[in-house]
């Protein structure tokens, strides 16, 4: 004789591979974030250095006039 729970379960279709497949997916696009944030973040640093380097130049010309 099921329980409430179990009827519970049956009627909110509470099956647990749906729930693995689903933390598979969502691991699956955590990752997929990481990489497009290390590549967001390697594109971030070169640009601030480039403009860390025109201000040293501006300044060693200015320096020089």
């Amino acid at each position: 004789m099921p329980t409430v729970i179990d009827s519970l379960i049956v009627s909110l279709s509470l099956d647990p591979k749906n729930f693995n497949e689903g933390q598979k997916a969502a691991v699956e696009s955590l990752k997929k974030i990481e990489t497009t944030a290390s590549k967001s973040n390697s594109a971030v640093t070169k640009s601030t250095n480039d403009v860390h380097e025109s201000f040293q130049r501006v300044t060693r010309s200015a320096l020089g006039f």
